[in-house]
């Protein structure tokens, strides 16, 4: 019983356990975030990217053939080893998006993918602690889960069974703009976007 309620709210313990699962899990169950990812990686040009809940790396291998240096941060120590084994190169540290262990001004990109949408997550402090880290000129670019544009009986039906799996969506527009910045807007299929905004 325990372990099903973990799976529930998405524990750092249970992404330790999960995270030799996880990529299988996440082209099964989830092939819009896979294609997210290459999204956002075809954003980048040169110069320095941090993943921000980076789980297995997946993200950052695709960066680093591009030639980008590396950085991840990530709670689960289980998910940070294996993206240690993929991207070695990378520099991977064990934090969380609320309190990003990187200087102000660090980054040319600062991405996050799949993992921002969620209850109980203050999308707000961590795109505030994403902000901070990115350079003057640089880029901020989430791909995730937002609020539907019109709240029909579907909507709510689907928000609600996402819930039961600690999955809600955020008004990222709304949040950025509180931020002072007013984001550029991708759908990239039913319920997922691709948000950026250039640093001033």
């Amino acid at each position: 019983m325990k372990y099903r309620s973990e799976i529930r709210v998405w524990t750092t313990s249970f992404y330790d356990r999960f995270a030799r699962w996880y990529d299988a899990f996440m082209r099964l169950v989830f092939p819009p975030g896979e294609k997210g990812r290459v999204r956002v990686v075809a954003e980048m040009v040169e110069g320095s990217v941090l993943d921000v809940a980076c789980g297995t790396g997946t993200l950052l291998a695709m960066a680093r053939e591009k030639g980008l240096a590396c950085y991840g941060v990530d709670l689960s120590q289980g998910m940070l080893d294996r993206a240690r084994a993929k991207v070695p190169e990378a520099e991977l540290k064990q934090g969380s998006y609320y309190e990003i262990p990187y200087p102000d001004d660090m980054f040319d990109y600062v991405v996050e993918t799949n993992a921002m949408s969620g209850v109980g997550i203050d999308a707000k402090k961590a795109l505030s602690e994403m902000i901070r880290v990115c350079k003057v000129g640089g880029k901020v670019v989430i791909a995730d889960w937002p609020v539907p544009e019109k709240e029909t009986f579907g909507e709510r039906l689907f928000i609600k069974m996402a819930s039961w799996n600690d999955d809600f969506p955020q008004d990222y527009v709304g949040i950025f703009g509180e931020l002072g910045y007013e984001p550029t807007e991708e759908v990239m299929g039913h319920r997922y976007c691709l948000f950026q905004i250039t640093k001033r």
